[in-house]
């Protein structure tokens, strides 16, 4: 027989689907409730996978299709991008799904290389997907129109393997000043309205 949770289960709407779908500064529900499992009370053991959430969302003063253009091809990372040492396409063609970049970034002064892949371009989301052996670096950017230009949504997510698992409560708070950081280069870029 399966454990129940006494109050038949989690509370509504946890866990979300995605952690963009919690509202900024949102907080996580109480623990799960307990189990009872003959007699006896237990936890609930829980999985937590190690990983860096930053969500920002700006305005800038071009177009939505300039600005998809733009950040589609990660070559620009070395611009606005501060993490960004080298970017270079290791591939040709136009910048498509399947376009692949090898990236080099600075991190508390080391020196990290990830290959990151295009998974999705469409006219108003951009997906970058970055891996190396401790890390996979998802660069999710979706634009919309404003009457100024556009406004960008930029949700970075970096899931943690192996020993890195450690480093993720620091990671959080660098990467929130680098949240920052990109915020202002992709503005310098595409400007500020």
């Amino acid at each position: 027989m399966r454990p129940r949770f006494l109050d038949g289960g989690l509370p509504d709407g946890w866990p979300p689907a995605h952690p963009a779908d919690l509202p900024l500064g949102a907080d996580l529900p109480p623990a799960l409730p307990p189990i009872r499992v003959t007699g006896r009370v237990r936890r609930r053991r829980v999985s937590v996978v190690p990983m860096v959430d930053v969500v920002r969302s700006f305005p800038v003063s071009r177009p939505p299709a300039e600005v998809v253009a733009y950040l589609a091809d990660f070559s620009n990372a070395v611009a606005w991008d501060p993490g960004t040492v080298r970017c270079e396409r290791v591939d040709d063609g136009p910048v498509q799904v399947g376009s692949q970049w090898r990236n080099v970034s600075k991190v508390l002064g080391r020196e990290t290389e990830l290959d990151y892949r295009l998974v999705t371009m469409d006219s108003d989301h951009v997906v970058l997907r970055g891996t190396n052996k401790t890390a996979t670096s998802t660069d999710d950017i979706r634009v919309v129109a404003s009457p100024t230009g556009s406004t960008v949504t930029y949700h970075a997510h970096i899931e943690f393997n192996g020993i890195a698992k450690l480093a993720e409560p620091l990671m959080q708070r660098v990467f929130e000043k680098l949240g920052d950081e990109t915020v202002e280069g992709i503005q310098r870029e595409l400007g500020a309205p």
